[in-house]
């Protein structure tokens, strides 16, 4: 077992509630706005929700460190995730893997599979850092490799699957030995990948 302190993750939330904001006000004239908007500055919980479905957020890199300063802050400057924690942290990553489907449904599959990597990436180190199994983030671990499988059945371009492997390999590579806890998922993936331009 390993114990880690919470590190800085280098991510500014109010920045991203500045471009939440300008998001909401492009959209909304109705008293509900005023409300969210001291939602948002009241309940960081709520702040981070709502980053998640409406703030664009481009790379795995970026996606990974929004996840893990929320991750950061429901540990409370603890090193484990009791269950309530893990529980916001799924509704978050939900979030993500909602507009990672609808990326799918517009044919944006690199875009979805950067949200799904970045989950993976985010709450695989996680497992060993929590009270009970776990249950809540390997639930959304998996739901997130299905996401990347189905983007695996797609007959997409030779090139966009050579993209997706490098891609898999490379963050499969990134994740040190002691915080691999599903290799045999990402194995699958890979090879679903390897294999994707012979559909």
């Amino acid at each position: 077992m390993r114990y880690l302190k919470n590190l800085d993750t280098h991510f500014i939330l109010e920045n991203y509630i500045s471009q939440l904001k300008l998001i909401m006000e492009q959209q909304s004239t109705s008293p509900i706005h005023n409300f969210l908007e001291e939602l948002i500055h009241r309940e960081r919980s709520i702040a981070y929700e709502m980053i998640a479905r409406f703030v664009p957020m481009e790379t795995t890199g970026e996606i990974l460190a929004f996840l893990q300063a929320f991750i950061a802050e429901e540990k409370k400057g603890d090193d484990y995730m009791n269950e309530d924690g893990q529980e916001a942290v799924e509704k978050i990553a939900w979030s993500l893997l909602d507009k990672g489907k609808e990326l799918i449904n517009k044919d944006n599959y690199l875009a979805a599979a950067e949200i799904a990597f970045a989950i993976i990436l985010a709450i695989e180190p996680e497992l060993c850092m929590v009270y009970d199994e776990g249950w809540t983030y390997q639930y959304t671990i998996i739901q997130s490799f299905e996401l990347l499988n189905e983007i695996g059945k797609k007959p997409l371009n030779p090139d966009v699957f050579d993209l997706l492997l490098q891609k898999a390999t490379k963050h499969f590579n990134s994740i040190r030995e002691e915080d691999r806890y599903v290799d045999d998922k990402w194995k699958e993936l890979m090879l679903t990948f390897k294999n994707g331009n012979t559909h």
